[in-house]
């Protein structure tokens, strides 16, 4: 395997080094549209992003073929791990102080971004354009390193979610319970007051962390309902009982 080439940003103020792939790049398309233009070996990693995968020796030619269709970068990792740094053609920047809307016209300006949304009176969300002159790697470093007027520059990243098996609780009662799912059929209920949480569960690895504990809370206390048949429950109940009373 080719040795990957070595660079590094930022991401939450500190440095993180990184290699460049020497088989894959990143573009702002899904799959479909990519076969367009020929690419077929595509993954999508986000709902408007893709990852293709291809010959190192075909790397560069392949990318200036999917540059005629959507911005496309190379596809990195952070350095001495198989983690994604999958990143996109727009940056998150935090300003130091607020800034009148000139000085952030100028600053855009500059670097040849185009302002997509703006989040408070100091955090923006800029677009890269074909004239900015750098990617994003080193945008985020040269804002970081060298704008005094930057308090952030950050990575909007392409993060990837994986699906985990997923069973349904055991609890009998559990079918009943619309407002967790769309499964319960009565004339009365509608799908859309549903929270839908199974999506949820399936991202989570089930239903997520052991050392996160619920309490249950209303207006009176049924202190032999099985919700509370525990020590735990009892002892959440308890302290839930003192705070408030």
């Amino acid at each position: 395997m080719p040795q990957r080439e070595q660079t590094y940003t930022y991401r939450g103020g500190e440095k993180v080094p990184l290699e460049k792939s020497t088989n894959q790049f990143v573009v702002r398309a899904l799959p479909e549209r990519l076969k367009d233009v020929g690419i077929a070996d595509a993954a999508t990693v986000s709902p408007a992003s893709s990852r293709v995968t291809v010959r190192s020796a075909d790397l560069e030619a392949m990318m200036n073929r999917s540059r005629a269709i959507a911005p496309t970068h190379h596809a990195y990792y952070i350095a001495g791990t198989e983690e994604e740094f999958l990143i996109t053609d727009r940056i998150l920047v935090s300003f130091r102080t607020p800034m009148p809307d000139a000085e952030v016209d100028a600053f855009a300006n500059r670097y040849n971004l185009v302002l997509k949304e703006k989040f408070g009176d100091r955090d923006y969300l800029f677009q890269l354009t074909d004239h900015t002159g750098m990617n994003p790697i080193k945008l985020v470093v040269k804002l970081t390193e060298q704008e005094p007027q930057v308090q952030s520059a950050e990575h909007d990243l392409n993060h990837r979610l994986s699906k985990y098996q997923f069973f349904v609780p055991s609890d009998p009662a559990y079918a009943s319970e619309w407002h967790l799912h769309t499964r319960f059929n009565n004339a009365q209920f509608d799908p859309r007051s549903s929270s839908q949480v199974e999506a949820a569960w399936q991202l989570l690895d089930h239903f997520g962390s052991l050392s996160v504990v619920a309490g249950i809370t209303d207006d009176g206390c049924k202190l032999d309902h099985s919700d509370f048949d525990s020590v735990r429950g009892l002892i959440a109940l308890r302290r839930l009982l003192e705070q408030h009373f």
